[in-house]
Order: structure tokens, then C-alpha cells, then sequence
């Protein structure tokens, strides 16, 4: 299930780094946020700088709008309801979302580094030309030095377009950068099984998502959204590791140390191979449908590098269109793979009904489709 810490294979996929996306969440932040002394985000900010020093570049993907809210409330004597609703939530977010930002803006001025405040919902990573816009956005920052902070907008997002969680977010955001590192600093030092840390992953199956808990108090994500983030980034190629977050300097031995801690995860002998299209796809958990296929689309799919052909399909559900992501699904109904139709679903459907005419129809391209 798991294994020691390869470290030599890690101290040289470190090397070759080139962005390190930070996450930091609600149960980190909150302490920080009610403690206006608290000098946690100009530590921070002395770390984002150690680490642009190596040569690599700094994304944060920060929680606590929310917190910032509640705290403006209380010293304005304004009560929210005993059960906060969805309404006030979204209420609080935009009154603590600027003060948020402004404090990473304070600290990161000390380090004369500027901030780039970003807020996003799932439609923005899940229309591609939202996400490509996105990714430019992101490297223009990054090319005037300055240290993107990025947040989901929970103002505006209703639960039908909310990421959900800060860990999605940030992995779909490393996947961005083929040689990232994903670093999710957490209120605990590791993942655990059986009351053990577990030092390295390099797969997470259902075996290890059982021992995955909840979230954490206050916060909406928990150990479980963090291993499918795993999952997904190793199904990259790529890396990410979860350590305790109360201290920034906590940082330094992750990327410097020759004793890192925490939950590493990577293949030791792999390196990231997919295309930027298909690392979109791999964290494309909400599909617009889905294609049911023939025992021989599929061995054709995971044999081959084949495109999926009409032939191969039995049945199209969902209104999807053209050049929307659709779920891929085997005989026995479980979903093998992802990938963007070159057509409506109404067309693939009428088009089954006169398969013999139109058997050799590509409905998606190999370089469209991932498994």
C-alpha cells in the first residue's frame, strides 16, 4: 500500500520544478484571521520569496473569505443566523474577500512583490477557452513577478457551479503547469492509516480513499477531496505532497530539506507525458453526458491509440453539444474514460439508429479522449 520515501527520485523531481502551487485552507487560516498580530502571512510571504530565489515560480490558492466576513460582522456587532445559511455565507465572502486579499497584498509589499487577486468558478475551469484564458492570465502575473492568489467565487457561486473545495481547485490549477508541485499544507502533518503516517504514494486506489475522514471544522473539503486530488495529478505524471501548515517555514523543509516531511505523492520513475488537453480532462469531474460502448470500442480504446468511432456505440445520454465533455462508459456501466464529442448528442443518436451508414463516424478524436 505504501512504501518509503524515495529520496533521492524526490530530491531530483524537485530540481526540476518549475511552479509550486500553494493551497492553504480554512483550518490553517482561521487562527490567523482572528488574531489581528498574527505574523503568519508576512512569514509566508519571507517563504514565497526563498522559493522564488531557486528559480521556481509561486501560485497561492487561498481559503478564508469567508472567516475575514465573520470576523468584520463581529466587530460590527452584526449577527448571523445560529445556521449560517448559504445566503449569509455568500454575504460574508464579499465583505471578506477585499480583506483578504489586502492582507496578502500587505504582506507580499514587504517582499516588494505585488498581488493578483483571481476568483473563479467551475464553469471557468470547465469551458476551455475560460481555462485557456485563465492559464494566460496566470503566466502574464507570473512574468511581471507578481504572486497570483487565487480563491473560488463564492459570492456568485450557486451549488450547480461551485468547485466545492480548495483542494480541486488547486490540483486543476497545477495541472496547468506540467512540472508543478502541488503543495496542500493542511491542520495535520500527514495522510494516516491505522494511526500511522503514510510517507509516500505513488497510486491512490479505493483501498486507500476508505481511510480518507471529513472535513475539517469549518472548512469544505477533508483528507478525502485531497487524495482524489492525488489521484488525478499522479494519473499526470506529476507531484504533490501534504503537510501541516501551522508554520510557514514548514515550506522550506519540503522543498530544501534533505529530511522532507509529510505525504509525498509521484511516480519515482515517471514523468508528466500528457498534453495540456488531456491533464484539462483528466479533472473534469462534472460531464454534460455519456457515451455507452461495445466490449470492442473498449479493448480498441485501451489497446490502441484509437479514436472512438460510431460503431463502437451503443447509446448517448445527457443533452450534450458539440465540443462538450462527455463520460465514456463500458458494458458493465462503470466510466472508463472522458472525452470532448465531435458532435451533438442528438446527431450520435440518430446517426446509431443508421449505423451501417455511418459506422466509420469519428465521435471522438484520440487526442480529445482520456482513460
Amino acid at each position: 500500500m505504501q512504501s518509503q520515501l524515495p529520496l533521492e527520485e524526490l530530491r531530483q523531481r524537485l530540481q526540476r520544478v518549475t511552479h509550486v502551487i500553494i493551497k492553504l485552507g480554512t483550518g490553517i487560516l482561521t487562527p490567523h484571521i482572528e488574531d489581528p498580530s498574527s505574523d503568519y502571512f508576512s512569514h509566508l510571504a519571507q517563504q514565497v520569496v526563498a522559493i522564488r530565489r531557486q528559480g521556481k515560480q509561486v501560485i497561492i490558492v487561498s481559503s478564508g473569505a469567508v472567516g475575514f466576513g465573520r470576523q468584520i460582522l463581529k466587530k460590527n456587532n452584526i449577527k448571523a443566523s445560529h445556521n449560517t445559511t448559504v445566503q449569509e455565507k455568500q454575504a460574508m465572502a464579499s465583505l471578506g474577500q477585499s480583506l483578504l486579499i489586502d492582507t496578502y497584498r500587505k504582506a507580499f509589499e514587504r517582499q516588494q512583490l505585488p498581488v493578483g487577486q483571481i476568483l473563479v468558478t467551475r464553469a471557468d475551469l470547465s469551458n476551455r477557452t475560460h481555462y485557456r484564458n485563465l492559464k494566460n492570465t496566470l503566466d502574464q502575473l507570473l512574468e511581471w513577478n507578481c504572486i497570483p492568489v487565487i480563491n473560488e467565487n463564492d459570492v456568485v457561486a450557486i451549488s450547480e457551479l461551485k468547485l466545492g473545495d480548495n483542494d480541486t481547485l488547486s490540483a486543476q490549477i497545477a495541472a496547468m503547469y506540467p512540472q508543478s508541485l502541488l503543495v496542500l499544507l493542511t491542520t495535520i502533518d500527514s495522510f494516516y492509516i491505522d494511526n500511522q503516517p503514510v510517507r509516500f504514494l505513488s497510486k491512490v486506489d479505493q483501498d486507500i480513499l476508505r481511510h480518507a475522514g471529513g472535513a475539517a471544522a469549518g472548512g469544505t473539503g477533508g483528507m478525502r477531496t485531497k487524495l482524489l486530488a492525488a489521484e488525478r495529478l499522479l494519473l499526470a505524471g506529476q507531484m504533490m505532497v501534504i503537510a501541516a501548515g501551522k508554520e510557514p517555514e514548514i515550506l522550506q523543509n519540503l522543498l530544501f530539506s534533505g529530511q522532507p516531511s509529510g505525504t509525498w505523492f509521484f511516480h519515482p520513475q515517471s514523468e508528466p507525458g500528457l498534453s495540456d488537453r488531456k491533464r484539462w480532462l483528466l479533472h473534469q469531474k462534472h460531464s454534460r453526458g455519456a457515451l455507452a460502448i461495445d466490449a470492442g470500442a473498449v479493448r480498441a480504446l485501451q489497446t490502441s491509440a484509437a479514436s472512438l468511432l460510431l460503431v463502437g456505440v451503443v447509446a448517448a445520454t445527457g443533452d450534450f453539444k458539440k465540443n462538450q465533455v462527455v463520460d465514456i462508459i463500458n458494458e458493465h456501466g462503470n466510466i472508463i474514460g472522458k472525452g470532448i464529442v465531435a458532435l451533438d448528442q442528438a446527431e450520435i443518436t440518430e446517426k446509431i439508429l443508421r449505423k451501417k451508414e455511418f459506422r466509420g463516424v469519428e465521435i471522438i478524436h484520440r487526442d480529445n479522449l482520456i482513460l
